[in-house]
Formats: structure tokens, C-alpha cells, sequence
């Protein structure tokens, strides 16, 4: 059977559909489905799991290195006879002050025990050391830095001979030895602070001055010995910023090279498009192009009113890549930072381009910053001040795709004439088409090896094989969904056979970073409270809160900032409030429907009724453009400037050329060209002729699900249903119908409904083929949508709070635990929880007392009793940590659960107990889930097990009829359930407008629906142990 499949590839879900192929045509709907997983980010803020775990990781190995690095040094001072062999007598060294011993050994003999507890004690802070590449982007650099010149000074004031000679004096005059902060904003820094050239200067001269003394232990093999256990440090892991996109064996280049940064201008000229005032568009000329790349590759950038005085142009001239968000183009960045005055100046541009070159090699690889100066010292005769100072500039960072290789390849193609990339990059010889696949492969292999390009160095330590073999895409989101896809692919593989055809829609943020994900929620907020206002509106009017509605007065208020200014953009007639929901007002299409098929609000505006019809299926400029229309143009012209940018282009003498062909503009349309859609598509070649597997963008599926009545197959209203998983598969089922025949018959209705004068113009269009609404919903109404439960150990074990127990735990298991909190993080709360009787009576007097809020007179009490932390005392339950004699000396708080463990009692009933995620990590437990067989049939505790649930597992009940349920979440003596379709879950359950609403069982409630867990693959396909 010859079939299509059609993918909806989104970042946390794939809709798939399978469609029957007669002639080559969809002509039956076979099977359709829903797989959801998670995307790898924290849903709050969108920042990658990964991240978190990395730091926390991180925060581990320096703790572990520290240690490490105390061990050997503890054992090098004992070797030669500086610290004595025994525990208790170094013990007893501890009651010595450090300070002064590291004070007193400048002038006085130390004993071998003295002198190892100074250097012990001078190793535990060895100081600050500046790494160019990574302090580069560090926010606190710029302080710790000027402390460090600072606490340098106040050394040489103190005619001090060392850093620890300068804290003893500190001590004795009453004054701090830590680093704490004080000042605030630009006057903020540390009290003292180090670098670790000052730590090693110091270990240098009391070793000196100790053999001086005569001390027979301070040899030179001893001092290299102890030198290297504190102060040796790894290199850094060089950057894999991956592989080139042309040249496979070459990595990607540095964004701040010269190169990079001569491509990314010439590329972005060679887009760029002319204006006019009556919105006819051209490119640049060669002269033109040249002349703002001469300024741009001498300046960081270059807004488009300077580029248009550069080039004489009218003032009334637009560019095409103008925007309300964008009012210039980048210049040489790495130029510009380092042609300041207080770097190279002028001067810059006089050196030659290989120098240029080196010198940001240099700033971009060497992390050691003495070499960079002694570098530009000794290469330009720079003094140290301004060597400094460049050393130390920031400078473009990340990379691009195309190595340096690549690019110095196709630049001079791009330089030579106005072309695009990619026809600059088919010159040099790059072909898109050479890097086809040879063989189709049974199922979809690890994306990896398919995807050579795209991935990053392979990770030998990984525990993945895959990844180890091929690398991984560094995108969490993106690798996720890939992997899913494959499960989703091979599924239909070996059930289906191979697919004849591939239809893939992808979402637009798949790839998106971080900040770009962050701007998308910010805009879709300002959406939400726009959405809201109108709402009020609409009810103060008496009017229906609809879409159409909503619309209206958006378009209202793009007419014009003021009411006043608000008129029809054709006749200039004043469009009120009032008049606004008459039907004297129609939404109209800027370039007509039927000869764009473009139906987003960019193609929209209102339009008085009259003018409507005069303009007929006609461009602004053909139907109001001549002399003989009754209109002026000239008039209707200014009154669109007030329109967004986007809409003006629209009244173009040329716009009916640039928008309103329809074969040509499907063309573009069917030919997405995301990077993600055309990563996803590479890929999906391995089981799929190129040729046959297509991308479609959204807006093409968005304009036939609605003109197709799909939204409403899952609920009511005429806008789609995301509350339901199960609006992926309608999606799909649209991206499958989605081609050029359809889409053009789509066109032939608009155009028949606006000649009968029908209101609703994209309603009631002719189904695909007889019976496609009843497979539809009969398809839908099949789907058991497939969730990835979350079966994995690995998860952040505990709270990152440590806490001192005060109490074992009684009988409920509940401890007193103590824990250091900064005075001004305190609440309100917290005041009664002050171990310290005395001062949590002193900070309460205070505040009531004070006329400040609450948090300032904390702040202000910490600063006049220079109190900066208190111990809080409270009842928890924690996770004790204990030391070798099995001694709990510390705990922390339970974070998360792995999973609820569902057993039968002797009476019968069912019970449960939680497995912390802790406890899921601890040796007992993986020993017994290790034993299938044990594992299987009871519980962790001996009990006959009934079932073992997850996060995202699945259950059934049986109420009248079997019903799929999702384990939402689990909580102690109750599993929290939602139907497998409903989307949003959480989040609904605490709204209070939506009448949805998540339910909670305990084990033996669950008893009662005959609950069994069951199992839904890739595909949706339902294991059942009762069916």
C-alpha cells in the first residue's frame, strides 16, 4: 500500500498521520497519533536543563579538586617533615593563628609544624586567576579585578611584604580577612581580595626567608613539591563549536574573525533592497553595495537613515530589511572594539589584514592574559597600560556556521557581484544536492549518523554509545525531538512498511536560543494582555469576546495612534468606535486571498463597505493607483504610512508582481526554509526519497485546517483546540493534505464565496475527498495519545541546602535542623526561627521600631551591627549525610520523587509508599530494581507488588467503560491523574475559569476502578493486561 506520511514536529510533540496514496493523490485517512515528551527545558524560564545540571556538576569537581588538591598537599608537607605524621598532633596545630604565624615566619624561624600550618592554611585560598577567555562575559570580573588592584595598594600603603602579613595587621586592628562585598552599584567590591600571583609571591617569600632562618626542611625539591600541589591547575577543554556545513572536516569559525565578519556584511548588502516612495523595490547596485560596506566594514554599524544619506537617496526611501524592531545593520564589530581610542585607535586600520588576524587569534584563543600582553607589548611597542586593555576586550562571541575555510571561499563570489549566499556558495562550488544520501536505510538510525554535519565532537566519555560514536546536536530541544522522531518513524515503519511520501511541518522555535524563546513569551504576553483589554472593551460594548472581534480592533489601532487619526485607508473616512462593528466596516485583504492565499493579519486592514467593493480582487495600486479611480492615491499613500511597515510594501506598484502570483508565491511557501525543517527533512531522507519528502510551513495548514472546518473536529469554537493533545494529529492530518492542487482549490472557493457575498469566506469549503470528515473524527476518537513516561534515576537527589541536625528524628521521622541564611533574605517568617533568642528579639524590636519597609530595615540593621548572617532552627524532614563512624553530621531536604510503589496488605487492600529520588539513587535500591525478578513481584519493601508508577505512566479504569489516565504527579497517599489527552493539565487544574479540573486516588481507591498499568508505545499502540 502506497501511503503518506505526514509529521507535525513541535518541541515537545509529534501529531503524525498516515494518508492512503491513489494516483498519487490522498484519498483515506489509515491511522493517526500523538507522542508528547518532555523538551529539556525548565518550563519556567526556558533555559535548558542541562545548564543546571552542568553548574551543579561543576560546584561538585571544584569541590572535589579542592580536596583532592588539600590530600596531596597534606601528604607532600608530611613527606618533608612540615606537618607531623599523626591526626592529634596536627590537631593541636589547628589551635595556632595562621596569621601571625604567616606574619611572624618573615622575620622569625618557624618550627616544622609552624610552617606547615601557614602554608596549609594560605592554600585554602589560593587566589584569583584571571582566564581571558572564560572572565570575558563574567559580570563580577570587572570587580574582583579592581578589589585586587585595590587590596594591592592598601598592601604597599601598610608596608606590608605579603598578603598574609597585610591580613594580620587587619586583625589586629580590628578590621575583616574575608572577602565580603560592600558598596553598592558602581562603588560596589570586596574588603580584600587576591589574586594568585599575590598567594604565590607570598608561599615564595616565606619559603625564602624560612631557608634564610635556617630551616633544614625548606629545600628546593620540597618548595617545587608544595608549589605544584597548590597552585597546579588543568587547561581548559578547547571549544567544539562543530563542524562546517560545507567543508565536513573543518570546525565552524569564530564570529569576531575579520573573515566572518566581512561575509556576514557582504551577505546581509546583497539582500538588502531599495524602496522607493510609491514602494517599488530594487537591489543595490555593485557602487552602491560597495560604497556602505566601505562604511560598515570601519564602523560597528550603520543606521539605515545614515546608509540612505551615503547614498543620496530621497528621504521617503525605505529598505527591505527596515523594520519597527530593526533601524540598522551590524558593522564590523571586532574592527570597531578594537579601533577605540583607548585600544589601537586609528591606527587599526593601517595594520595588515594577517596581523588584524593574528591579533584576534590571539584575543580569542590564548587564555594565558600575561602571553596576550607580552605579545602586543613586544609586536607594537604598546606599554603596559594599553596592552592591558585590549587584552581584556570583549570581542563578538560564538561561531557561525561555515568555517573560516568555507567562507574565504565563497567572499570574494559574494564581494564580486550583488549575489545571494547561496548562489555565491554554488559558484564556489558547494551544492546542497552533493551531500544526498546513496541508500535508503531500513528504519531512521541515530540522527547523529546521518547528520554529520550538524553535530558536535563525539563525546568518548558519553554513556550513550551513539552519542560516544557520533556526537549530538548541543540544542537539548532539538536533539530530544530528533530522537522521539526516529521512535515515531520506525513505529510506522514496521507496522506500515516504508512511506512513499513525507509531508513535515516543523515548528518555527524548535531551534530558537534561549533569549529568542524569551522575546516569543514576552511577545506572547503583550498578546495576552492586548487580548484582555479588548475583552473589556467588547463587554463594555455589549459585544461577543470572538476572534473576528478582537481582530477588528486590533486593525483599529493600527489605522492610527490617535481615535481621532483612525480612518479608512481608502476613502479617508473617519472609522469610531461605533462605527467600527457596523457594516459599514469590512476586514480587507490588502493583496486579494485568491491570488496569495495569505490570510495573516499582515495582509489585513479595514476597509470602509464601498471602498471594499470598488477595490475588488484587485492590489491597492490596480484598483486606486490611476487618475480615473475616484480615489487619490497620492492621499491614500499617506494615509498607509501610519500602517505597520510589513502592510506598506502592500501598496506597491509592483505589489500584485511580488505577492500575487500565486504559482510562484506557493512555490516559496511550499518550500520551507527553517534550518530545523531542513535538518528534520535531511534526516527523514534515510527512509525516503529526497524527492518525495516535503516541507510546509505553518501558515499554509493553518489556512486549510480552518477553511476545512478541522478546528472544530475537538471542540466548539472555530480556533484550534490546544487544551487537547489530540490537535497535533489534526495538524498532521492538514500538513498530509497540504500541496498545490489543494491550496489552489482552496483559492477558487475564497473567490466564488466573496462574488456570492458570503460572510464566513474560508467556511464550508468542499471536503478532500467523500467521507474525509468522518475518518477524521473517527480516527481522532481512536487515539490513546503516547506520553514518554520518566523512568529515569537521574535527578537532582535533595535541596542544595545544607542543614546542621540539632535533633535526631522521633518517631514521625521528622528532625530539628539548623541552617545559615543572609539576614537580608530573611521573611517575615523566618524571625521567630532565629536560633539566637537574643538577636531575633534585637531584629524584631528593630523593624517595629523602624519607619522603612520590612526588607530595608533588615538591610539596615545588618549594615549598623554588621550582622550578615543568622542561624535558623526548624522542624524537617531531611536525608541525613554521615561520616565514616556512621555519624549523621549534616542533611538536606528531599527534592523530587522517582516513583510510587503500589502493594497489596494481607487484608487484601492496597497500599503505597513513595521512592524519593534520593533513595532511587542509593545502593540498596539499585541492587533490588537490578533483580528482575524480585523487582517485578514485590515491592522495595516485601510486599506483593501491584504496580510501580511514574511520572507520565499510564493507567486504566474501568467506570462503564475503559479510560486512559496519566500519572500527573505523586505525592504521599495519592496519585494525581488526568485523561492521556489533556493538555496543559497542570496549569488548568489551577485556573479557575477553566472547568477542567486533575483528580487524585490512593492505592486502595484505585482498587476500586480496577486500575492496572498499561503500556502505549511510540505509535499509541495499547498493551493491556486485561485486553
Amino acid at each position: 500500500m502506497d501511503y503518506r506520511l505526514a509529521l507535525d514536529l513541535g518541541t515537545n510533540s509529534i501529531g503524525w498521520a498516515l494518508l492512503k496514496l491513489s494516483d498519487n493523490k490522498p484519498s483515506k485517512i489509515i491511522k493517526t497519533g500523538v507522542r508528547i515528551f518532555p523538551d529539556g527545558r525548565n518550563p519556567k524560564d526556558k533555559a535548558s536543563l542541562a545548564v543546571k545540571r552542568r553548574l551543579a556538576r561543576q560546584q561538585r569537581r571544584m569541590r572535589d579538586r579542592f580536596l583532592k588538591r588539600q590530600k596531596r598537599l597534606m601528604a607532600a608537607l608530611i613527606a618533608f617533615k612540615l606537618m607531623p605524621p599523626t591526626d592529634s598532633e596536627r590537631k593541636a596545630l589547628e589551635q595556632l593563628d595562621p596569621y601571625e604565624l604567616r606574619a611572624k615566619g618573615l622575620d622569625k624561624l618557624l618550627q616544622d609544624g609552624e610552617l606547615g600550618r601557614a602554608i596549609f592554611h594560605l592554600s585554602k585560598r589560593r587566589g584569583f586567576k584571571s582566564n581571558r577567555k572564560t572572565d570575558s562575559g563574567a559580570d563580577d570580573t570587572g570587580i574582583v579585578k579592581s578589589s585586587i588592584s585595590k587590596t594591592r595598594q592598601s598592601i604597599e600603603d601598610a608596608n606590608c611584604r605579603t598578603y598574609g602579613e597585610w591580613l594580620y595587621t587587619r586583625r589586629l586592628e580590628g578590621n575583616g580577612v574575608l572577602a565580603r562585598t560592600v558598596g553598592e552599584g558602581k562603588d560596589k567590591g570586596y574588603e580584600v581580595y587576591a589574586d594568585r600571583a599575590l598567594i604565590e609571591d607570598e608561599l615564595r617569600t616565606l619559603w625564602n626567608n624560612q631557608q634564610k632562618l635556617g630551616n633544614t626542611c625548606c629545600s628546593d625539591k620540597a618548595f617545587e613539591a608544595i608549589r605544584g600541589a597548590i597552585f597546579f591547575q588543568r587547561d581548559l577543554r578547547p571549544v567544539n563549536p562543530g563542524k562546517c556545513t560545507f567543508e565536513i572536516d573543518e570546525f565552524r569559525g569564530p564570529l569576531a574573525h575579520l573573515y566572518a565578519q566581512q561575509f556576514r556584511i557582504y551577505q546581509e548588502l546583497n539582500n538588502l533592497s531599495i524602496i522607493d516612495e510609491n514602494y517599488k523595490e530594487r537591489k543595490l547596485t555593485c557602487d552602491e553595495r560597495d560604497k556602505v560596506a566601505n562604511a560598515l566594514l570601519t564602523s560597528s554599524k550603520k543606521t539605515f537613515q545614515q546608509i540612505n544619506r551615503l547614498l543620496d537617496l530621497p528621504d521617503t526611501t525605505k529598505f527591505n530589511l527596515e523594520s519597527e524592531s530593526r533601524g540598522y545593520l551590524k558593522g564590523n564589530e571586532s574592527a570597531a572594539v578594537l579601533a577605540k581610542r583607548d585600544h589601537f585607535g586609528k591606527a587599526w586600520f593601517d595594520i595588515p589584514e594577517h596581523t588584524q588576524i593574528e591579533i584576534i587569534d590571539q584575543l580569542l584563543n590564548n587564555e594565558s592574559e600575561k602571553e596576550v600582553i607580552q605579545y602586543l607589548e613586544n609586536t607594537f611597542g604598546l606599554d603596559l597600560s594599553a596592552a592591558e586593555k585590549i587584552a581584556h576586550c570583549r570581542l563578538p562571541e560564538g561561531y557561525g556556521s561555515l568555517s573560516i575555510c568555507a567562507i574565504n571561499k565563497i567572499l570574494p563570489h559574494l564581494k564580486e557581484n550583488v549575489v545571494t549566499f547561496d548562489k555565491a556558495a554554488l559558484i564556489a562550488g558547494y551544492n546542497h544536492s552533493n551531500f544526498d544520501l546513496d541508500e535508503i536505510y531500513p528504519e531512521l538510525p541515530y540522527y547523529g549518523q546521518i547528520l554529520e554535519r550538524h553535530t558536535g565532537k563525539p563525546n568518548e566519555l558519553s554513556s550513550n554509545s551513539d552519542e560516544a560514536k557520533y556526537g549530538r546536536i548541543a540544542n537539548p530541544t532539538v536533539h530530544i525531538a530528533l530522537n522521539e522522531l526516529r521512535k515515531v518513524v520506525n513505529g510506522v515503519i514496521r507496522k506500515y512498511g516504508h512511506p512513499k511520501e513525507i509531508h513535515l511541518e516543523v515548528v518555527r522555535d524548535l531551534k530558537n536560543s534561549q533569549a529568542a524563546k524569551k522575546e516569543i513569551i514576552k511577545r506572547q504576553n503583550e498578546n495576552k494582555k492586548n487580548n484582555e483589554r479588548y475583552a473589556e472593551e467588547l463587554e463594555s460594548l455589549g459585544l461577543k469576546n470572538n476572534y473576528d472581534n478582537r481582530l477588528r480592533f486590533k486593525l483599529w489601532e493600527e489605522l492610527g495612534a490617535s481615535p481621532l487619526d483612525r480612518k479608512c485607508v481608502f476613502t479617508g473616512e473617519q472609522i469610531s468606535l461605533g462605527r467600527l462593528f457596523s457594516a459599514e466596516v469590512e476586514i480587507e485583504h490588502l493583496i486579494p486571498f485568491a491570488r496569495c492565499l495569505d490570510d495573516g493579519i499582515g495582509n489585513k486592514t479595514l476597509a470602509m463597505r464601498k471602498a471594499n467593493r470598488d477595490k475588488r480582487n484587485l492590489t491597492p495600486f490596480e484598483a486606486f493607483g490611476s487618475s480615473d479611480s475616484g480615489y487619490s492615491w497620492d492621499d491614500i499613500l499617506d494615509r498607509a504610512d501610519a500602517l505597520p511597515r510589513h502592510k506598506r510594501a502592500r501598496f506597491a506598484a509592483n505589489a500584485a508582481e511580488k505577492f500575487a502570483h500565486q504559482d510562484e508565491w506557493l512555490a516559496r511557501q511550499l518550500n520551507d526554509t527553517a534550518y530545523i525543517s531542513k535538518v528534520a527533512r535531511y534526516y527523514l531522507t534515510a527512509v525516503c526519497y529526497k524527492d518525495d519528502v516535503k516541507t510546509v510551513p505553518g501558515k499554509l495548514t493553518a489556512l486549510l485546517r480552518e477553511s476545512l472546518g478541522l478546528n472544530r473536529l475537538l471542540g466548539e469554537t472555530p480556533q484550534k483546540e490546544r487544551n487537547d493533545h489530540r490537535h497535533h494529529a489534526v495538524d498532521a492530518i492538514v500538513v498530509g493534505l497540504t500541496e498545490r492542487s489543494l491550496l489552489q482549490k482552496a483559492s477558487r472557493h475564497y473567490k466564488f464565496a466573496r462574488e456570492q457575498g458570503f460572510k464566513r469566506l474560508l467556511e464550508n469549503m468542499p471536503e478532500p475527498w467523500e467521507g474525509f470528515t468522518e475518518q477524521a473524527i473517527s480516527s481522532l476518537s481512536a487515539i490513546a495519545v503516547s506520553h514518554k513516561p520518566d523512568h529515569g534515576v537521574e535527578a537532582q537527589l535533595h535541596n542544595d541546602t545544607a542543614f546542621g541536625i540539632v535533633q535526631p528524628p522521633n518517631d514521625e521521622g521528622v528532625s530539628m535542623v539548623v541552617r545559615r541564611k543572609p539576614l537580608v533574605d530573611l521573611s517575615e517568617k523566618d524571625i521567630t526561627k532565629i536560633r539566637d533568642i537574643r538577636l531575633a528579639n534585637d531584629v524584631e524590636e528593630y523593624i517595629e521600631k523602624s519607619s522603612l519597609e520590612f526588607k530595608d530595615a533588615l538591610k539596615k540593621f545588618s549594615q549598623d551591627r554588621q550582622i550578615y548572617r543568622c542561624r535558623l532552627i526548624e522542624p524537617m524532614t531531611v536525608i541525613p549525610i554521615k561520616d565514616k563512624t556512621n555519624t549523621a553530621y549534616k542533611a538536606y531536604k528531599p527534592d523530587g520523587n522517582y516513583c510510587y510503589e503500589i502493594f497489596e496488605l494481607e487484608n487484601g487492600k492496597w497500599d503505597g509508599k513513595i521512592i524519593s529520588n534520593f533513595q532511587a539513587n542509593q545502593n540498596d535500591y539499585k541492587l533490588f530494581r537490578l533483580d528482575s525478578k524480585a523487582s517485578l513481584k514485590q515491592s522495595f519493601c516485601g510486599r506483593p507488588l501491584v504496580m510501580r508508577l511514574c511520572a507520565n505512566d499510564v493507567i486504566a479504569i474501568t467506570q462503564n467503560e475503559r479510560q486512559l489516565l496519566r500519572v500527573v504527579k505523586i505525592s504521599s497517599g495519592k496519585i494525581t491523574l488526568a485523561a492521556i489527552n489533556e493538555a496543559n493539565a497542570a496549569a488548568r487544574d489551577t485556573d479557575k475559569d477553566d472547568p477542567f479540573k486533575l483528580f487524585s486516588k490512593s492505592p486502595n481507591g484505585l482498587k476500586s476502578l480496577d486500575a492496572r498499568r498499561v503500556f502505549i508505545d511510540s505509535i499509541g499502540r495499547v498493551k493491556d493486561p486485561k485486553s
